[in-house]
């Protein structure tokens, strides 16, 4: 494509609110964040842990999903100690269960009309 066309395709995308803007992608490992992990998470306290989370460092992400628990978050730590010192603050507001992710084959994956964006 031109790249007049590139440029005229991209504005339509964000005009359409599929592309919602830009970031840059940060290392984790660089920045010393070596523990990933993956928490699903019950409570009753709803507002309460979502206000928590957002106030929360470790967590980069937070999912509201269906099944025996409520919520799924993305926690990042230096280490496997600062992962469980996360995890006992966040006893105040239910109970958990903690997936360590040994290594990401990929992450991010982008798609795009339903095809994978390299």
């Amino acid at each position: 494509m031109t790249q007049p066309a590139v440029k005229e395709r991209v504005r339509r995308l964000e005009e359409q609110g599929v592309i919602t803007g830009y970031h840059a992608a940060i290392s984790q490992a660089k920045l010393g964040k070596n523990t990933t992990a993956f928490v699903m998470f019950r409570t009753k306290k709803c507002s309460a842990f979502i206000e928590f989370c957002k106030q929360s460092p470790e967590v980069t992400d937070m999912y509201r999903i269906s099944g025996e628990y409520n919520y799924m978050l993305k926690v990042v730590t230096e280490t496997t100690e600062e992962l469980v010192a996360f995890s006992e603050r966040c006893g105040d507001f239910g109970y958990s269960y903690t997936l360590i992710a040994l290594i990401a084959p990929f992450e991010q994956k982008m798609m795009f009309d339903g095809k994978r964006v390299d």
